[in-house]
């Protein structure tokens, strides 16, 4: 009932209110027609995900891999690095488009996300980029200082051996942060840090954390809606829900 009523006030929403401002836009996973999905809602057929890029540069707007301008531009991002990323790299290749993958270097071993191996092959691709969703994949909000701090120094030591990339973004796992675990991140080394808290890419949360939309398998109308920022009625629901005060 909750995501009826999401969708229903951001198609509303898209209706009054469209905004050109240059935003984040994230997904988990994708898969053709031929995989088994392992990831239900949260993985998006390629030949979707196909669609959602056309309606970004039909409706004028340029997929790039660092923001830099106020409007116009869009930045995608994948959660959890889900192996279905690493079978379906050739779309991303082809089509040119540039991505950044959050991963935690705890799930390399489970089959249904990218090994270590799948890493340090598509860190050699100029497209694909990678950024830190901390070791263990926990909510950070459990930890203590110390194991607080080494989430986000392990992971990041472990990723930029694999890719030879500086690994400066962060990414909060299940979306979960407070203003401690902000100055961790901070104090170790990371400049960019990710929510799934939807708006501008410019308006940053307390001043550090950036925002993003998640599309998983959305329909195409939907994504549209995503595109112009109609999901933006929705960023008081979900900062609530994520920014623990």
């Amino acid at each position: 009932m909750k995501n009826i009523i999401k969708k229903s006030l951001v198609n509303i929403n898209y209706s009054l209110f469209k905004s050109r401002k240059s935003k984040s836009i994230f997904f988990h996973d994708v898969h053709s027609k031929n995989e088994y999905v392992k990831n239900g809602d949260i993985s998006t057929p390629i030949e979707k995900f196909a669609k959602y890029v056309s309606i970004i540069k039909e409706n004028g707007f340029s997929i790039v891999d660092e923001i830099s301008n106020l409007n116009n531009e869009i930045e995608i991002s994948f959660d959890d690095g889900y192996y279905g990323i690493f079978e379906n790299i050739d779309f991303f290749i082809n089509q040119n488009i540039n991505i950044k993958i959050f991963i935690s270097p705890s799930l390399f071993k489970d089959k249904n996300y990218m090994s270590s191996s799948n890493i340090k092959e598509l860190s050699k691709l100029k497209n694909i980029s990678f950024g830190s969703h901390s070791y263990s994949h926990k909510r950070l909000d459990v930890f203590n200082d110390n194991e607080l701090e080494n989430e986000f120094i392990k992971s990041k030591q472990i990723i930029q051996s694999l890719t030879n990339q500086e690994v400066d973004s962060f990414c909060f796992p299940l979306g979960i942060f407070n203003d401690k675990i902000i100055d961790t991140a901070l104090k170790t080394g990371y400049k960019n840090l990710y929510s799934c808290i939807p708006g501008p890419f410019f308006k940053l949360i307390n001043g550090s954390v950036i925002r993003r939309s998640i599309a998983d398998n959305v329909s195409e109308n939907y994504f549209k809606n995503i595109v112009y920022g109609a999901d933006y009625i929705l960023s008081k629901w979900y900062q609530k829900k994520h920014y623990l005060k």
